[in-house]
C-alpha cells in the first residue's frame, strides 16, 4: 500500500500537481502506523481554509478522514481491498469515482453500491455502473534489477534448508505475505494434499511460508490438531525470514503452487482442534 501511495504522488506530481499529503511522515516501506487523533485534528484543520481541486483517498485512509466536498471538489477513492471503512464510502454521494486494484474487485464494488432498495425503487448509489473503474497497480519490484535497489535489497537470502529442498526437487508451494494466512485452513489443504502424495507414491508437500505468521501458541495449537493423523506443522511447512527481492524472485520461480487460505479472521483467535483436519 505504501508504494503504491507513493507511486501515485509521484505521478501526479510530475502531471503538475501541488501535493499535499494528509500524513505527512509516511511510514517506512512495508509497515503501516497509525495517527494518533490530536495529529490527525491538526492536519485537518490545517487543511480546512481552501478545498483541494482534487483527492485521492485510499482504503484505509477513509478511517481517518472520509471522503468529502469540505476537503476537496472532486474526490476519488482508490480500492486496496474492501477491509477498511465501508461506512464512509458505501453510498457516499460526494465520492466521484471509485477506484479498484482489479476488474474483480470493480465488479464487487459494482454490485455493492447496486444494491436494491425496493421502498424507494432506487439502488444506494444510483451511480454504480458509471462512478466505478479499476487500473493495474504498479509492481512492487524492480524487474530490470534481480538483485534490486533500495528499500528491494532489503530482507535475507533464502536460508539453506529452503534452498537445499528447491535444489533436490521438492514440491514446495510459496505463502510469504505475513499474516495473511487462516492457518487452521492452511494446515487442512496441506494434510490432504499430503495425504494425497503418499497415496500416489509421491514426496511430502511443503508450504514456504513467512515465519511471522505463525507463534508458539498457535503452533501448538496446530501440532495438536495433526497429531493423531501423524503430522505436525513442521511436516507441512518451512518458515522464511522477510526475502529480498533476488531471493523471492527465485522462491516464486522454483516452487510449484501458491497457497492463499484466509477468511481475514485473526489466527489468535481461531479454536484449537485436536483431531486431524476434516
Amino acid at each position: 500500500m505504501t508504494y503504491v501511495n507513493k507511486t501515485a504522488t509521484s505521478i501526479l506530481a510530475e502531471a503538475g500537481w501541488s501535493i499535499l499529503p494528509f500524513h505527512q511522515n509516511p511510514s517506512p516501506p512495508a509497515r503501516e502506523s497509525l495517527t494518533p487523533l490530536a495529529l490527525a485534528s491538526a492536519y485537518a484543520s490545517v487543511s480546512d481554509a481552501v478545498p483541494a481541486d482534487f483527492a485521492l483517498h485510499d482504503d484505509a485512509g477513509v478511517l481517518l478522514r472520509t471522503p468529502s466536498r469540505r476537503w476537496a471538489r472532486r474526490n476519488l477513492l482508490l480500492y486496496h481491498g474492501l477491509a477498511y471503512g465501508a461506512g464512509a464510502w458505501m453510498g457516499n454521494p460526494d465520492i466521484d469515482l471509485h477506484c479498484a486494484n482489479s476488474p474483480y474487485l470493480a465488479r464487487v464494488i459494482r454490485s455493492m453500491l447496486a444494491l436494491p432498495n425496493w421502498l424507494e425503487r432506487r439502488c444506494l448509489d444510483p451511480r454504480a455502473f458509471s462512478a466505478v473503474t479499476d487500473i493495474p497497480l504498479p509492481l512492487p519490484c524492480l524487474l530490470d534489477d534481480r538483485a534490486g535497489a533500495g528499500p528491494f535489497a532489503m530482507g535475507a537470502d533464502l536460508p539453506p534448508p529452503v534452498a537445499r529442498l528447491l535444489d533436490s526437487g521438492a514440491v514446495l508451494g510459496h505463502a510469504v505475505q505475513p499474516r495473511k494466512q487462516d492457518l487452521l485452513a492452511t494446515a487442512s489443504i496441506l494434510y490432504w494434499l499430503n495425504q494425497a502424495a503418499r497415496e500416489h507414491g509421491s514426496g511430502p508437500i511443503k508450504l514456504v511460508i513467512s515465519s511471522v505468521s505463525i507463534e508458539g501458541a498457535q503452533r501448538q495449537q496446530l501440532d495438536a490438531m495433526l497429531a493423531p493423523a501423524g503430522y505436525r506443522w513442521d511436516d507441512l511447512s518451512v518458515p522464511v525470514p522477510p526475502l529480498r527481492q533476488e531471493a523471492l524472485f527465485r522462491l516464486m520461480r522454483s516452487t510449484r503452487f501458491c497457497l492463499a487460505a484466509g477468511d481475514g479472521r485473526s489466527p489468535q483467535r481461531q479454536p484449537a482442534k485436536k483431531k486431524p483436519p476434516p
